[in-house]
Parts: structure tokens; sequence; C-alpha cells
């Protein structure tokens, strides 16, 4: 498991790990690159794009908006329960 700070962090990091992880928890709100752009740049980078992303977040986007993510959203705040059966779906495991 790896974690970052921040955006542009998180995505430095995702490129030089491998194996690459099952999934990336990624929040909207995080300074220098927020988790939109993090997607942006996350899906144009061929290697990292196939990673599924989880993201947790309080920010009351419209849910249109984050259709545009392609990823599972969970709203804060969440249990441990709804947590798990997120990070399932996302994966794709039982």
């Amino acid at each position: 498991m790896a974690w970052s700070q921040d955006g542009a962090a998180g995505l430095d990091m995702l490129r030089r790990l491998d194996p690459l992880p099952m999934l990336i928890l990624l929040d909207l709100m995080m300074p220098r690159v927020d988790g939109y752009e993090f997607r942006d740049r996350q899906r144009a980078d061929a290697r990292l794009a196939a990673i599924p992303v989880l993201i947790l977040t309080a920010d009351p986007t419209p849910p249109d908006r984050l259709a545009q993510l392609n990823a599972t959203i969970l709203r804060k705040p969440f249990g441990v329960d709804e947590l798990l059966t997120a990070i399932r779906a996302a994966t794709g495991t039982p």
C-alpha cells in the first residue's frame, strides 16, 4: 500500500510502482492536482488508465459531473461496510 498527500505526488508515485495497485482510493479535494485533474492525467497514461478508482468525497458535486470521472463514488461520511462493498465493486472481487 502506498499513499500521497496530493494528486501530483500520487501520480508520480504510481508511475514508479511495479506492480501497479489493484485500486486507487481518491479524494476530489487535494492540493496542487485535484481529483478531476488526477483522473484526466491517469486516464491519459496508458499504463495507469486501467487501474480502477474509488472516489471518496464529501464534495456536493452534482451526480452528472461525478459521472464524467468514470469511477465508483462513495460519499462521506460512510461506514466500514459501505467502504468494503465499494472496494469489492470497484475491483470486481467477491
